[in-house]
């Protein structure tokens, strides 16, 4: 997994950077697979502690894109999040005090995609719940997708002038 967050303070200045140091970091995953070998294995440093005293506290963000949400009805606030590479069994609820989502499941169908997930990983207790789900495409595939309808009208062969 790569470490956005240390990625962004490479490029802070000093200031920012340390304050940056205390909050919980944020994660890329390619897909499910690396996320279930990669999130067990998080370590969370003694430097954060100071923000976070409660040990439950202790959490990284970890970011999937394209997956699969199926949610579970037994138990309830339960959804599989699934790609080509594996599936897990994750909690969400948008109303509960202590792991609150900021998108609520109730936007999903039963069987969806999200372009993006985030999955709060609590990492003394290895418990995955989502932060946040969003199923809207980045603009630059939008803008491209426009600009191939618009190219392809245009002919391929170019327009002979008549002299």
């Amino acid at each position: 997994m790569i470490n956005l967050s240390e990625i962004k303070r490479q490029n802070q200045p000093p200031l920012r950077r340390l304050k940056s140091l205390l909050t919980p970091d944020y994660y890329s995953a390619e897909d499910i697979a690396e996320y279930k070998r990669e999130a067990p294995k998080l370590q969370f440093p003694w430097y954060k502690r100071f923000d976070s005293p409660v040990e439950f506290m202790h959490r990284a963000y970890i970011i999937i894109q394209s997956v699969g949400l199926t949610k579970i009805q037994t138990p309830p606030n339960w959804v599989v999040v699934h790609d080509s590479s594996g599936e897990e069994l994750v909690y969400w609820n948008d109303s509960h005090d202590l792991v609150p989502a900021l998108t609520s499941p109730d936007e999903f169908k039963e069987e969806d995609w999200a372009y993006e997930v985030c999955i709060r990983y609590i990492i003394p207790k290895e418990f995955a719940s989502i932060a946040w789900a969003d199923r809207s495409r980045p603009v630059r595939r939008v803008r491209e997708e426009g600009l191939e309808k618009i190219t392809g009208r245009i002919p391929l062969t170019p327009v002979e002038t008549i002299a």
